[in-house]
C-alpha cells in the first residue's frame, strides 16, 4: 500500500510543474496539491496512471487559488485493464480574492476491459466572478471498428491496441521534458500494458 502527499506553496510569480506517473502498487492513495498564494503564480500537473490486474488507485489533484492573476492546468490520462479500479478527483478552488484567475482541467481514461472501472469527479469551486475556468472528463473503450480496421490491415490485436494506447497517452508523453525521458516513459508504458 502506498500513500503519497505532494504539496507546493507558491508565492508571488512562483511556479511549479508536477509530472506524475502511477504504475505499480497494488493499492495507492495519492494527493497532489498546489496552493497558488501569491499573485501571478502558476502551476501545472501532468498525470498518467496505468492499472492492470486488480490494482486500486485513489488519486486527487488540487489547485487552490488564493492570489490574483494565478494560472493552473491539470491534464490527466489513464489506461485501465483487467479489473483495475480508480477513483480520481480533479479540483480547482478559486478564492474570492483570486480575481483574474485561469484554471482548466481535463481527465481522460481508456478502458481495456469491461471489468475495469473509474469514478472520476472534476470539481470547480469558484467564489469570484472575474475568472476563466473549465473542466472536461471522458471515459471510453477502444473503438471496435477502428480495431477491426487496423487488424484488417495485417496488425495483430496486441499491436493494434498498443497503437491505441500510444496515441492516447501522447499528449502527456510529448510534454515530458527531454527525449530520453520520453523514450523511457514509452518503454515503461509498453512493459506495463503488455497484453
Amino acid at each position: 500500500c502506498l500513500y503519497t502527499l505532494r504539496r507546493g506553496l507558491l508565492q508571488r510569480e512562483a511556479s511549479v510543474d508536477w509530472i506524475i506517473g502511477s504504475f505499480g502498487t497494488r493499492i495507492s492513495k495519492e494527493t497532489t496539491q498546489s496552493l497558488l498564494h501569491g499573485a501571478g503564480s502558476q502551476s501545472s500537473c501532468l498525470a498518467l496512471f496505468l492499472g492492470s490486474g486488480n490494482q486500486r488507485y485513489n488519486l486527487a489533484v488540487e489547485m487552490l487559488h488564493e492570489g490574483e492573476h494565478t494560472t493552473s492546468e491539470i491534464l490527466t490520462r489513464g489506461v485501465l485493464g483487467h479489473e483495475a479500479r480508480t477513483i480520481y478527483v480533479g479540483r480547482a478552488a478559486i478564492d474570492r480574492k483570486a480575481r483574474y484567475t485561469s484554471s482548466f482541467q481535463r481527465q481522460n481514461t481508456l478502458l481495456l476491459s469491461e471489468h475495469a472501472r473509474i469514478d472520476t469527479t472534476p470539481e470547480l469551486l469558484i467564489d469570484v466572478d472575474e475568472v476563466q475556468a473549465g473542466h472536461a472528463t471522458t471515459v471510453g473503450q477502444v473503438d471496435r471498428d477502428q480495431l477491426f480496421y487496423l487488424m484488417s490491415r495485417g496488425l495483430s490485436r496486441e499491436t493494434a491496441i498498443r497503437m491505441f494506447i500510444h496515441g492516447f497517452v501522447e499528449p502527456i508523453v510529448q510534454r515530458v521534458p527531454g527525449k530520453d525521458e520520453q523514450t523511457r516513459l514509452i518503454k515503461l508504458i509498453d512493459r506495463k500494458v503488455a497484453i
